[in-house]
C-alpha cells in the first residue's frame, strides 16, 4: 500500500483544513481512473474512515478525505459551523483543490452531515462530481426516531 500523504488547505477565511490522500497501491493491476472524495459526518473525523479508505484503495481508487472545519485536525471551533453555507463553501474549495491535483472530477461520497453538504454543493452547482453517493444523509433533522 502506498503511503498516505497529508495536505493543508487554507480556506478563504484563513481556516486550515487537514486533507489526507491515500493513493492506490503501486501493485494495482488496473488503477481506477476516477478518484474518490469522502466527506464525513458531524462530530467525526478522517481517522474514522481509515479502513474504508484502505478498502477503496485496494480496489484501485485514489481516495481523499478531509477533516471538516472544527473537526479532527482541521482548525475551527469544535462542533461549530460559523454560517449556513460554511461547510458547502469549504467542500467547494476542497473539491477544487483535489480536482487540480488529479486533473479530473471525483466521485464524492458523503455520510450524514457530509451527505447533506455534498447534496447541497451538487444541487447548487458548486461542485460537478463524476458521481455522488449519499450514505444516511442528514436531509431532515426533525424526524422522529421511527421515521429515521
Amino acid at each position: 500500500m502506498n503511503e498516505q500523504q497529508t495536505h493543508t488547505l487554507t480556506l478563504r477565511d484563513n481556516t486550515s483544513l487537514h486533507i489526507i490522500q491515500q493513493p492506490a497501491p503501486a501493485t494495482t493491476a488496473t488503477p481506477r481512473p476516477v478518484p474518490i472524495l469522502l466527506v464525513h459526518g458531524f462530530s467525526e473525523h478522517s481517522g474514522r474512515y481509515e479502513n474504508f479508505m484502505q478498502f477503496l484503495a485496494e480496489q484501485g481508487f485514489a481516495v481523499w478525505i478531509y477533516d471538516a472545519r472544527g473537526h479532527g485536525q482541521s482548525e475551527g471551533k469544535r462542533g461549530t459551523i460559523p454560517d449556513d453555507d460554511a461547510l458547502v463553501a469549504d467542500l467547494r474549495e476542497v473539491y477544487t483543490f483535489i480536482r487540480a491535483q488529479c486533473a479530473q472530477d471525483s466521485i464524492v461520497i458523503g455520510h450524514s452531515m457530509g451527505g447533506l453538504t455534498v447534496a447541497l454543493a451538487t444541487v447548487r452547482g458548486w461542485i460537478k462530481p463524476a458521481a455522488v453517493v449519499l450514505l444516511s444523509p442528514a436531509l431532515r433533522l426533525d424526524l422522529s426516531g421511527w421515521e429515521r
